[in-house]
């Protein structure tokens, strides 16, 4: 197996105007357009983060597709645990008793730390960050940038 960066999909080759587009672009798998279905193990508020992803996702072509629907679900039901366990070490404090009266870290601290890991890694795969997004310049090839993908992305 080997180590290192993931490859760019063709779609943000294209938008950052790579010469290497037209190459990748034949030989990456072909997938089928549209939007992807919400699974029905997705929470309530997985199902309003996914909603609201899809609706940014949408306005970069090429960028989502039907098959990316396990991705896309796994990156809005990690921000729907992320904030419960928020609201849980809010309500809690971020120290509670434990089994034998002494103080400890609440368990949901934990919790929301590993839900923010899950959250980070779907902002990187969608290129969400800020970073991610400065990678992807719409140009011509040659420098000339016309742009960048920030608009597909600001909020509204």
């Amino acid at each position: 197996m080997s180590v290192g960066r993931p490859p760019k999909p063709s779609a943000v080759l294209r938008l950052e105007g790579s010469p290497k587009a037209a190459a990748r672009e034949r030989a990456e798998l072909k997938v089928p357009p549209g939007d992807p279905e919400p699974p029905s193990w997705l929470s309530y508020a997985g199902r309003e983060f996914w909603n609201s992803t899809l609706a940014m996702l949408r306005d970069v072509p090429g960028l989502v597709s039907r098959v990316d629907g396990i991705a896309l679900a796994s990156f809005a039901q990690a921000l729907a645990d992320y904030t419960h366990a928020r609201a849980m070490v809010a309500e809690e404090g971020i120290t509670v008793a434990g089994s034998t009266g002494s103080t400890v870290l609440n368990p949901s601290v934990r919790a929301m730390e590993l839900a923010w890991a899950r959250v980070q890694k779907g902002v990187s795969q969608f290129g969400l960050s800020p970073s991610d997004r400065a990678k992807v310049m719409v140009g011509d090839g040659k420098g000339k940038d016309s742009g960048n993908a920030k608009g597909y992305f600001a909020a509204g």
